[in-house]
């Protein structure tokens, strides 16, 4: 409906969604399109959220969506904007949450191997969804702090003093353990 709404109104925008999340990209007319995109939720029984809406310069401010943060710093290499687009800090924080609350005191009555399994589950499937874009920077980062997370695991659950780094280097973490590596460069990168 919005589409077509664009094409009959002449306006150049174009439309992002997902289920219910969506985001409108478009030049000029922003308070006529966001009245006309009221009327259209309206008619199918949806609510606009004026408190989850924002209307923003995409060139100027950043904006988070589906998890994804996209903003648009000077390239350091020729000066000129480019448009990054990487995992949210939300959504940083909330892997590590999960990977803390699998890898929590509770779980050390569990095998080893099944607490890893479920770990490696999880970082599995976050770096499919993330993987994308400019995602390497972010990866390091959730690559550094998952192997410092199990390596405080595995010194907790033997009950050992220290952050555990010389008992297991990454080396270890990955080909003993199985642990899921995550990549630290996206994949149009060559290493």
């Amino acid at each position: 409906m919005f589409r077509s709404y664009c094409r009959a109104t002449g306006l150049a925008a174009e439309l992002a969604r997902y289920a219910d999340d969506f985001v409108i990209l478009m030049r000029g007319e922003v308070e006529r399109t966001r009245q006309k995109v009221e009327q259209m939720l309206e008619g199918l029984a949806l609510k606009f959220h004026q408190d989850k809406t924002q209307v923003l310069d995409a060139r100027q401010n950043n904006f988070e969506f589906l998890g994804f943060s996209f903003h648009r710093p000077r390239s350091t290499k020729n000066g000129k904007m480019i448009v990054v687009v990487e995992p949210s800090r939300k959504s940083e924080q909330h892997f590590r949450d999960e990977v803390r609350r699998l890898t929590a005191r509770w779980t050390h009555c569990l095998p080893e191997q099944q607490v890893i399994k479920a770990v490696n589950r999880y970082v599995q499937g976050w770096v499919n969804y993330f993987f994308l874009h400019n995602s390497t920077r972010v990866f390091a980062r959730q690559r550094f702090f998952l192997e410092q997370r199990l390596r405080k695991y595995l010194q907790k659950r033997r009950q050992r003093r220290g952050n555990g780094l010389r008992q297991w280097p990454s080396s270890r973490l990955y080909k003993e353990l199985g642990l899921c590596a995550i990549p630290v460069h996206a994949s149009y990168r060559r290493p």
